[in-house]
């Protein structure tokens, strides 16, 4: 289970935990365990990615490993819904489990093999998941019921027809212009 040395550690706790972040996070926090970091991210009401993060079940409390950049605005975005359960939401500085911290440089190789966005301050609510091609790396659960900003993604899963998304190709010339 590797994070980035740029990511921070937030811990949700409190018996409202799983209940709160299923309503908030785009895939089932059911599938979230100890041995295996789940991915996903929180959209605005607008559908649009705000950020994405791994989570990680550690007891009865979820570790979030995101980006420093956007863990301000992300605990923000969070608190404003907590205030209807039992939780607490806070910033710690390390995780148990066999996480494995890999330079941040090391981390970007790793998303651009898999194809993945990792959601900083410059992009944050600019992309739907879509856009990103989340719905195809397991970032999103259709399956899993109401999370902020689901009626805009489902729509588009189901109704829409996406303008553009994100592609990686790999150039084989070295006299490419």
């Amino acid at each position: 289970m590797n994070i980035s040395s740029s990511d921070v550690i937030i811990q949700i706790s409190g018996s409202d935990s799983a209940e709160f972040l299923q309503g908030q996070i785009t895939n089932d926090i059911k599938l979230a365990s100890s041995n295996k970091m789940l991915n996903s991210a929180i959209c605005n009401v607008k559908g649009r990615v705000l950020a994405n993060f791994k989570i990680l079940k550690v007891d009865d409390n979820f570790h979030i490993f995101l980006n420093k950049s956007i863990a301000k605005k992300f605990k923000t975005h969070l608190e404003k819904y907590s205030v209807f359960y039992k939780t607490k939401i806070e910033f710690i500085n390390q995780s148990s489990g066999s996480i494995r911290i890999i330079p941040e440089s090391d981390f970007r190789l790793v998303c651009i093999d898999e194809g993945l966005v990792e959601i900083n301050e410059l992009i944050s609510e600019a992309f739907t998941p879509h856009e990103l091609n989340y719905q195809n790396l397991g970032l999103i659960n259709f399956e899993k019921g109401c999370f902020t900003g689901q009626e805009v993604i489902a729509r588009m899963h189901y109704r829409g027809k996406l303008k553009f998304g994100l592609a990686k190709y790999q150039i084989e010339s070295k006299n490419f212009l």
